[in-house]
């Protein structure tokens, strides 16, 4: 295409188009303006539409904490950038991404504001060092560790068809 068509088209060069994926960071959310971005040879702070999934709460606390995104930008245009990913430090993983990866089969896993709902086929388990919690289709709960306690402030029941102590 050549420099007259480009812009003819979009009112850019087309050295002044970014054809690459780059890093920026959010620096403000509005529910009026939504997300606002800024890169390195941003004309400053840019209005940016997004392909991940954010509650205004969320939004809001990127731009609080700066948080360094992927951006790519529609047709090129820097005015135009797209929030494609959320930049991530080197280390472990989370928790939640550990247990979903584990068995290497799919699992549902959903989380809102109320609650967290992990799914596993046969079994479910969640291990901390010598302490952990099985759960298993056929509704059998274990539950392991040095030391085991209860604690309520109502009545603690136990309630079973039949119950062992020791």
């Amino acid at each position: 295409m050549s420099q007259d068509a480009t812009e003819g088209r979009r009112g850019l060069t087309e050295a002044e188009l970014l054809t690459s994926p780059r890093t920026g960071r959010v620096v403000s959310f509005g529910s009026d303006v939504g997300l606002q971005v800024q890169f390195p040879g941003s004309p400053g702070v840019v209005p940016a539409r997004s392909t991940v999934r954010l509650s205004a709460d969320e939004a809001r606390a990127l731009a609080r904490d700066q948080q360094e995104v992927l951006l790519s930008f529609e047709d090129g245009d820097p005015r135009r950038p797209i929030v494609v990913g959320l930049m991530q430090q080197v280390g472990d993983p989370p928790l939640l991404e550990l247990l979903l990866d584990a068995s290497g089969e799919q699992m549902i896993a959903e989380v809102d504001d109320r609650r967290v709902l992990i799914e596993g086929e046969d079994e479910v388990v969640l291990r901390c060092g010598r302490a952990s919690i099985t759960l298993r289709s056929n509704g059998r709960v274990l539950i392991r560790g040095d030391r085991v306690e209860s604690h309520s402030r109502g009545v603690n029941r136990i309630k079973g068809g039949t119950v062992q102590i020791n």
